[in-house]
This record gives structure tokens, C-alpha cells and sequence, in this order.
């Protein structure tokens, strides 16, 4: 038995049995207590001096041993099996807090990233075993051929030797035949996999995968944090797990990660098939240790929780950060998406590896990619074509995209080139349909953003059982519009099927628009109408990697915003391919060209033209300036009302709560826990503002806000200065007046 099996069945002795007395009295004992899903966790109890320094000495004791304690034997596999996704509490989830610091971080926020993520890996956990059965039977087939080719040659010499050789030939063929039954037979089983969690913090989502997740073997629940150990350690065992099927690892996650790094065989290491990257933060420093780490066809899940930083807000830090340089507008949010997946791709491209995405979501506050790798130093090179630039009016919402590389294939020919630079810009670098000027970003990833068919089967895992997970509904909506969003080289998206009641009001609507326009009896028949005009004819198609806001569209030439659906329909009349987008509820994504688009937008201004006009010297005003090309054809077109009444499906849900966002990071004491989040928001608004002078008051010696002014009425103070030490001063010696006692008279 090896010392790792000896740790862990120590440790498995020590652990108390899981029931559901023992898990009542210790949720009921603990100050900081969290049910998610089938998982619970707690905050275990504090350490005085002389429990810390026994856990420091047999820390620094086993240490030589912890690359043992990160994989686990067969010994400790076969008697821990695989686990079956079953048992333990209800789906729920239930936080209590105790006071003080936040020790270990943990986000509610984040169950909808988890529950989608145990989705995810199923349906990857699900694929990988058919790949593997898959491989079996070729295999099975291949050692069929191998037996058959080498009877058929015993035969032959059979036939030449003697007749007892003959004889001798049957037999030696069943033998074969035997052997490799056998042989396939131990390979047809799936073995179940080995997830890393690089960053744990209290080992909620490796608990939560170990028991809602069927097919894992084991799971090595890491964390560089002493204290995050420590929680880890205690809610294994509060869960009734094993250190042989949850593996805690007090090590820093890219150190971990490199001992996986192929050859791994000398070192007795198996690389893990799922890695999750789940820091606070920005993910890319775990990169590079992570594309070398997952095994050949493994799952990388990555989350950046920096999303602002993404969004073109501080594009210096995204730069310094991910290597690209962002945009800011409204499809920032999808473009952080491909920011994150460049990353991913030029890590994996370093060692001749190439990643291939399942699913990319933009959500809340984070980015959440899965994505598989690969090792193909050929289609590495191939990938060039689906990494470029993009060109964005500051004006209009137009976008070129343009990849920095282009791959020719003729038949066994396979030429490379750099890419070219076709947007059709004005003189000057102007934009073609504002003339405004164009600002360039990158480099982003501009091939596809989902599998769809790794959606599907995701999606319908969800739908058997809805029951099973918290956020369910908001799960299969967003794995809806991903299956339904349009993709780079598609030319048709499939269209949304439509509820009976919304198909029954549309049959309706047809009968009704015919009896309207028929003549009434008595009546002469309406003349024959004009011909109509020309439809438009359909342009080359443009690369469908981002999203037009509809709201932002119109407010560009000043005028309120029109049913998607006809905007849509029109798109559609034209022959276009048009979807929505996961990441925007009023996005309207297309592979029409910007002239297209805005030519659309100038025939329903047309129709309804904006009240005020154009305003002198906008974008707007110069887009109306241009005449629409062709008159565009806005008939419903059915399918493109995308609405959770028309298809059926709630696509965009509400948050739950109020300020639902992002938390503070473990170690940092809680701001004013006893107050209302509200009231900690009104108060803190605008905090800053308050110490500044007031420039109506400084101009003119009077303000009409009197004392509900935010700003500071200082008597000579310039405009907007900062007067903090004079107000401090000032409330000092009002409140020194107050307690000064007035002399009798």
C-alpha cells in the first residue's frame, strides 16, 4: 500500500459518518453555514496558538509528500469507484453568515456559474464516453482484421505442410480469436475522469461536482490558502467524502498545474480531463499552466470575473492583461467574450495545442467559457484564420472584422498568407456610412462561439429534469439563444419554434389582413397595385461575430425604437440570416453588411421619421443624409418574433435580488453589515462629489438647491475644487458653537 492510500484511509477514519443527525447538529453548530445543490459547507471553528502549530509541523512534514497526495492510486480508486451523481440533501440553496470577516469567499451569485458548469461537464463526461466506446470498437475491429489476416495466412502454410498441421490451425485461431475478445472487453469500460479545481476557496463546487456529477473518479480540490485547506478539509468530511475521492491540495494552483505538463508517465501522474478556472478576477496568469495541464481532448472551463476591465473600461489593463486591446460600445460585451477566448487559443497555440469552444457566455458580471484542447500543431497553424482585428465606426455601430492570417486548402495543398484588409472605407479612414472615424481593436477570437451540438445535448439534459438544478429556467434559456444565435460560416440559423397560441394569432392576423383587403359585394375590385420595387439583392455576406443593439441603432439618428421583429422580418426579405445574441435581450445578430443594416433603418424612418429631426452635425444626420439603396420589405416573416410569449421560453430573466453582483474578496471585513444594501448605496452615492465646490454657488454666491445641494457652498472657492479640509473645518467649528454656552444677559 502506498503512503498516499495510507494518508487517505487515515483520513477517512477520522471523518465522521455522513447522516443526517450528524449534518443537522453540525449546520445547526456552525456560525457560517452554506446548502447549495446536494452540497453543504460550513466555516469550521476557529484554532487556537497550539492547534495551529501542530497543523503547521505536519504540514511542513508532509510537504515533500504532496505531489504523492495529488493523484490517486488504484488501490484508493477501486475502493472509492466512481462517482454516481446520486444521494445526498435536496436541491436548495440556503446561506447564513456569521460576522466578522468573509475568511474563505463564496458568492451566491455564482450558483447559476455552477449549476451550468455541473451541465456542462456532464454532457463532456457524456461525450467522452462515447468517443472512448467509440475508440473500443475500432479497436475491436482492427484486432478482428489483425486475427482474421493472421488465420488466413496460418491457413495458407497449413494448406502447403502436412495434414496434422492442418488440424493444429482451428484451434490456434479460437486462441486468437479469445485473446482478443479479451483485450477488448477490458477496454470497452469507460474509466471516468479526474477534475482539477485549481482555485477552491471552500470546495463547494468539487463537492458539489463529486455528487452531481456521474462518471468522476476523483477530484484534487485545490487552494494556496492555509485557511482555505482548512475549510476544505472540514467540509469533505462534513459531506461524508473521502480524501481518496476528494484530494485537498495546499499548493499554489500554476505550480500544481505544471507537474501535469506531458511526460507525466515518469512521474506517475495522470492528467486530468476537466481543469476549472474559477479565480476573483482575471484568469489569465493560469493560462498558460492550464493548456499544458488538461489531457488530450480535456475540457478547460475558464472564468473572468473582470468583466469591466473586458468591457473597454480600463483598456490599458485588458491589454496588459489579456494581450488585446478592447472596445468599448455596445457589443463590448460579447467582444469580452472573444478577448478571453484569443487568450485561451494563443496560450494553447504555444504548445502546439489549438482549443476548439463548446460554449461562451457573456453573464452578469463574468465571462464563463468551456472549451476542449486539442494537440495539432497543423490545424495550429490553421487558426490564424479565426484570429484578426476589428475595425468599429465610433460614429454607427458598422464593424469589419479581419483575421490576421488566410488558409487556403486545395485538395492535399494547404497554403498560408496574411490576411487583407477589405473594409470598404472613405478616404481618410472614414466610416462608409457616417463618415465618422474608425477605431481598431484586438486581437480577438472571430471563429464560432458554441458547438451546437454540445448545446443541444446540454440542453436536453436540463429539460428531462428541470428539478435538479436551482437555476434551471434561466439555464435553458441562455442554452436556447446559444443553440439559436448565429454563428461565423453558417448561412441559415434555425428558427425558433413558435408556441400553438402565438401560431393560432399570426393565422389569424393572415385571414384577417385577406378579408380586409378583399372587395365587399357590390363593390368594383381595387385596381391593380404598382409593381413593387426591386427587392434588395443579396450582398457578400458579412462574419456575423458581433451584434447590433436595436435601442442604440435608433438613438443614432434620434428616433425611438421599432419592433425587433420588424427589423428582423426586413432582414430576413432581404435573404440575410438573423438571431439574437446570449449576452443582449434587444441584439439583433446578422451576416447582412452595415449598408444593409442602416439601409433598413433608414426605410422604417421612412415610414415613422423622427419628430425633432437630426441634430446639426451628428452621425445621424449624416446616416440620413444617404438614401436607402432599395425599399425594404418589412412583412412579418414568422420565426423572428423571439420573445419568451412567441417561442415559449423565458430567455432573459430578472436578477433575483437587488444589487446582485459581485463580492468582496475573501479577507476583506465586510462594510457595514447591520445596514440595508440599499441604504449603504444612498449613502455612499456620490461621497465623493460632496467635497467638491459648487459651481453655481461659487458664480453666482447663491445656489437654488440651498442645503439639498451635493456639492459644497464654500465662500471663495473656485468652481468644482476641492474643499474637504475646509468643510471638515467648517462642521468643526460649527460644532464647537453649538457646545460653547451662551452667557446669561
Amino acid at each position: 500500500m502506498s503512503s498516499a492510500t495510507a494518508r487517505s484511509e487515515k483520513r477517512a477514519a477520522a471523518a465522521p459518518a455522513y447522516t443526517s443527525a450528524t449534518l443537522a447538529a453540525a449546520v445547526n453548530n456552525s456560525p457560517y453555514t452554506i446548502r447549495e445543490g446536494k452540497a453543504v459547507i460550513q466555516r469550521p471553528p476557529k484554532q487556537n496558538g497550539a492547534e495551529q502549530g501542530k497543523d503547521k509541523a505536519a504540514a511542513e512534514g508532509e510537504e515533500a509528500a504532496a505531489a504523492e497526495d495529488t493523484e490517486m492510486s488504484d488501490d484508493a480508486a477501486a475502493a472509492a469507484g466512481v462517482s454516481s451523481g446520486e444521494g445526498g440533501p435536496p436541491s436548495s440553496i440556503e446561506v447564513i453568515e456569521g460576522e466578522g470577516q468573509q475568511e474563505v469567499f463564496y458568492n451566491k451569485v455564482q450558483v447559476f456559474n455552477r449549476d451550468l458548469s455541473i451541465v456542462c461537464i456532464q454532457t463532456f463526461i457524456d461525450t467522452r464516453s462515447d468517443e472512448h466506446a467509440d475508440r473500443a470498437q475500432a479497436q475491436k475491429e482492427k484486432e478482428k482484421r489483425r486475427a482474421a489476416v493472421k488465420a488466413q495466412m496460418a491457413a495458407t502454410e497449413a494448406a502447403a505442410a502436412s495434414s496434422g498441421t492442418a488440424a493444429s490451425a482451428a484451434p490456434a485461431e479460437s486462441a486468437a480469436a479469445a485473446a482478443t475478445e479479451s483485450a477488448s472487453a477490458d477496454a470497452d469500460s469507460f474509466p471516468g475522469i479526474q477534475i482539477l479545481e485549481a482555485l477552491s476557496a471552500t470546495g463547494l463546487r468539487s463537492i458539489r461536482y463529486f455528487r452531481e456529477l456521474s462518471g468522476v473518479r476523483s477530484i484534487i480540490v485545490n487552494d494556496m490558502d492555509a485557511e482555505a485547506v482548512r475549510s476544505i478539509e472540514h467540509n469533505i468530511a462534513l459531506n461524508g467524502l473521502t480524501t481518496a475521492q476528494l484530494i485537498p491540495s495546499h499548493s499554489d494552483a500554476i505550480t500544481l498545474m505544471q507537474k501535469f505538463r506531458p511526460p507525466v508517465v515518469g512521474r506517475g501522474l495522470e492528467r486530468p480531463q476537466v481543469i476549472d478556472l474559477d479565480p476573483y478576477g482575471t484568469a489569465s496568469p493560469f493560462l498558460d499552466s492550464a493548456v499544458q495541464a488538461v489531457d488530450e481532448g480535456g475540457l478547460l472551463a475558464v472564468t473572468c470575473t473582470d468583466k469591466a476591465i473586458l468591457c473597454g473600461n480600463h483598456s490599458e489593463a485588458c491589454f496588459a492583461k489579456y494581450g488585446s486591446m478592447p472596445l468599448k460600445g455596445a457589443a463590448c460585451h460579447e467582444l469580452a467574450v472573444r478577448i478571453v477566448l484569443n487568450s485561451i487559443a494563443t496560450a494553447c497555440h504555444r504548445y502546439g495545442r489549438y482549443m476548439v469552444p463548446m460554449l461562451s457566455m457573456s453573464i452578469d458580471f463574468y465571462v464563463r467559457v468551456f472549451v476542449r484542447v486539442y494537440t495539432s500543431p497543423m490545424l495550429v497553424k490553421r487558426q490564424a484564420a479565426q484570429c484578426g482585428m476589428l475595425l468599429s465606426c465610433t460614429g454607427c455601430q458598422s464593424f469589419w472584422p479581419h483575421a490576421i492570417g488566410r488558409v487556403k486548402v486545395d485538395g492535399n495543398s494547404v497554403k498560408y498568407s496574411p490576411g487583407l484588409l477589405d473594409a470598404p472605407l472613405q478616404a481618410g479612414c472614414r466610416c462608409p456610412q457616417c463618415d465618422s472615424s474608425i477605431k481598431m481593436g484586438g486581437p480577438f477570437w472571430l471563429g464560432k462561439l458554441h458547438d451546437k451540438s454540445f448545446v443541444a445535448r446540454a440542453l436536453a439534459r436540463v429539460q428531462k429534469d428541470p428539478s435538479l438544478w436551482a437555476t434551471s429556467g434561466r439555464i435553458i434559456g441562455s442554452l436556447t439563444v446559444a443553440g439559436e444565435e448565429l454563428q461565423p460560416g453558417e448561412e441559415v440559423t434555425p428558427e425558433p419554434k413558435m408556441s400553438a397560441k402565438a401560431a393560432e394569432a399570426y393565422a389569424a392576423a393572415q385571414q384577417a389582413s385577406a378579408a380586409a383587403a378583399a372587395p365587399a359585394a357590390g363593390e368594383a375590385a381595387a385596381p391593380a397595385a404598382a409593381p413593387a420595387a426591386p427587392a434588395a439583392p443579396v450582398l457578400e455576406r458579412a462574419s456575423p461575430i458581433l451584434y447590433y443593439s436595436l435601442p442604440v441603432l435608433f438613438q443614432t439618428v434620434n428616433s425611438s425604437c421599432p419592433k425587433i421583429s420588424h427589423v428582423r422580418s426586413a432582414l430576413r426579405n432581404a435573404g440575410y440570416s438573423v438571431s439574437q445574441s446570449h449576452s443582449h435581450s434587444s441584439a439583433i445578430k446578422t451576416d447582412a453588411p452595415p449598408q444593409v443594416v442602416w439601409d433598413v433603418v433608414r426605410c422604417a424612418l421612412q415610414a415613422d421619421p423622427p419628430k425633432n429631426g437630426q441634430k446639426k452635425g451628428t452621425a445621424g444626420e449624416r446616416l440620413m443624409l444617404r438614401k436607402p439603396a432599395f425599399a425594404h420589405d418589412f412583412t412579418y416573416v414568422p420565426g423572428t418574433d423571439m420573445s419568451s410569449s412567441a417561442t415559449g421560453v423565458a430567455k432573459f430573466l430578472p436578477n433575483p435580488e437587488e444589487h446582485w453582483g459581485p463580492k468582496a474578496k475573501a479577507g476583506k471585513r465586510k462594510v457595514e453589515q447591520s445596514a440595508e444594501p440599499s441604504k449603504r448605496a444612498k449613502t455612499n452615492q456620490n461621497k465623493r462629489s460632496r467635497y467638491r465646490a459648487c459651481k453655481t454657488f461659487a458664480a453666482n454666491g447663491s445656489c437654488p438647491y440651498g442645503d439639498n445641494c451635493k456639492y459644497a457652498h464654500v465662500v471663495g472657492a473656485k468652481p468644482g475644487e476641492d474643499v474637504t479640509q475646509r468643510v471638515a473645518e467648517m462642521e468643526a467649528a460649527a460644532a464647537a458653537a453649538k457646545e460653547t454656552p451662551v452667557p446669561a444677559p
